[in-house]
């Protein structure tokens, strides 16, 4: 009988080493060598099949699917291995993979379990064993997980990637900073503070060829990096809900772990932290800025609605020079029209081939089938107005309200941060009471922040209710100049 053998080792350290698959291949060896004495014609080795640093979870195995295709081709007439955990991940992987075999005529044996399946009674150990085994794999990999958690609390290994800026130091468990990176985080800050966007900042290192850890940082991971409170000395892990996907991976969800599950650790800061607060001060506004309306983009009220035939891209608004009577002309734009050509370069796009369109003719064009449509539904009526005023001011005296009760709990607490702090001071203080305070005091930091960000974002929605107000005069303005003054769009 011709006969295939197959190895797997778990770790690439494994792999690397190789004691582990000799181990196996001197099994398989030696237990198809025996066969010779106990039957007349034995067995001929064909090939030994393996996989090194795959775990039996892991589907993507080349040495096991060689293996099954070279049993379907009828290259062999049994398959060894040394023991059942290493061929299967589970029992049922297991029975699936032994009656697939089977289906080429293809007989399967484990030395280790001494397997026969050419009676009930082997094929009925052959699902007890293959329990047992998938009961340690699991047993297995739950004791690491708890491990790998215990060890994560006491912040004496780091579950994930280091943040760019850091390496993680494993003899001495803890995070150094990496010159060549701190460098990058730095000029990154400098960059935007004196002005530059995402996006040049993007292109330029590209162009420089300066990437992050493993690659080139885009604009979203610029943006990450300015908002990331690691920078100036806090690292927080553990903070989000993973869900599994029905393809079996394990993706991270905006929703948070209770705070008393995070993870903090403390880092040689990057940069101080009222420096980082003044970071995000300026994305804070300049976000608003990106939402804010101009004084002549007011005038467009199919501003955001438009999409571009040409690429699918959002239309935008534009306005062109101003000419000796004072008039400005008005214009939709695609998106990637307008973009720069160093946004483009950096996402490695074509300029859009859609001209600019006459604001008023499309306006016009619009607003004459709408109102065509409606005419048809119901008799014309006065425009109301788009925004309730009684409703604006119920808003607005709600931020208020909301504003002043998040300034009442930072008042709290700073307080109770101050009074941690002096606590600290105290020399009476055993090391199991210190330590109490000093978790205490993370979670006031960790409720500070997130009570400023509050703030933050009141006086933001705030600001935004306000300048909507403001448009809606000038909305209300152009609808019914369009309406009652066809003579606008004279000359389109």
């Amino acid at each position: 009988m011709k006969a295939a053998g197959y190895i797997r080792v778990s770790t690439q350290a494994q792999a690397d080493k190789g004691e582990s698959l000799n181990t196996q291949r001197q099994q398989i060896e030696a237990y198809i060598q025996s066969k010779a004495l106990i039957q007349e014609e034995g067995w001929t080795l064909t090939e030994i099949y393996e996989d090194a640093g795959r775990s039996g979870g892991n589907v993507d195995r080349p040495g096991l699917q060689s293996l099954m295709d070279d049993a379907k081709n009828g290259k062999f007439d049994v398959v060894v291995v040394p023991r059942l955990s290493r061929f299967a991940r589970n029992t049922q992987d297991l029975l699936n993979k032994v009656e697939e075999l089977k289906e080429y005529n293809v007989q399967f044996a484990s030395i280790k379990e001494t397997i026969d399946l050419t009676s009930p009674y082997g094929k009925f150990m052959l699902i007890m064993l293959a329990g047992v085994a998938e009961l340690e794999r699991e047993t297995l990999k739950e004791t690491m997980g708890d491990t790998k958690n215990i060890l994560r609390n006491e912040k004496k290994i780091l579950v994930g990637t280091s943040t760019l800026g850091y390496k993680w130091d494993t003899p001495n468990s803890k995070f150094v900073i990496v010159p060549r990176e701190a460098k990058i985080y730095r000029r990154v800050v400098d960059m935007y503070l004196s002005g530059v966007s995402y996006a040049d900042i993007a292109l330029t290192l590209k162009e420089e060829g300066v990437k992050g850890k493993r690659s080139y940082l885009s604009p979203t991971t610029i943006s990450y990096m300015l908002k990331n409170p690691a920078y100036y000395g806090r690292l927080e892990t553990n903070k989000h809900i993973y869900k599994q996907s029905k393809s079996g991976n394990w993706n991270r969800t905006k929703e948070l772990k209770p705070p008393d599950q995070w993870v903090t650790y403390k880092l040689e800061p990057l940069i101080s932290k009222t420096d980082w607060d003044k970071l995000q001060e300026k994305t804070i506004s300049n976000i608003h800025k990106s939402k804010h309306v101009t004084e002549g983009g007011k005038t467009f009220w199919l501003r955001d609605m438009l999409v571009c035939g040409e690429c699918g891209e959002n239309v935008k608004h534009r306005l062109g020079n101003r000419r000796k009577d004072g008039i400005q002309p008005r214009y939709y734009c695609c998106y990637l029209r307008q973009t720069s050509k160093k946004t483009n370069k950096f996402h490695d796009r074509e300029k859009c081939k859609l001209p600019l369109i006459n604001a008023a003719g499309i306006e016009k064009l619009v607003w004459n089938d709408f109102i065509k449509t409606i005419s048809l539904i119901i008799n014309p009526k006065p425009l109301q107005t788009v925004i309730d005023s009684e409703s604006v001011e119920n808003k607005m005296a709600d931020y208020d309200k909301t504003i002043k009760s998040h300034k009442t709990e930072l008042r709290k607490n700073k307080t109770a941060i101050k009074q941690s702090l002096e606590l600290l001071k105290n020399p009476e203080l055993n090391k199991q009471a210190m330590s109490t305070v000093a978790n205490n005091l993370n979670d006031l930091e960790n409720e500070k922040i997130t009570i400023l960000s509050n703030i933050n974002d009141a006086k933001a929605k705030k600001a935004e209710l306000k300048e909507a107000v403001k448009n809606n005069k000038e909305y209300l303005y152009t609808l019914e100049a369009t309406l009652f003054k066809p003579s606008v769009f004279a000359g389109y």
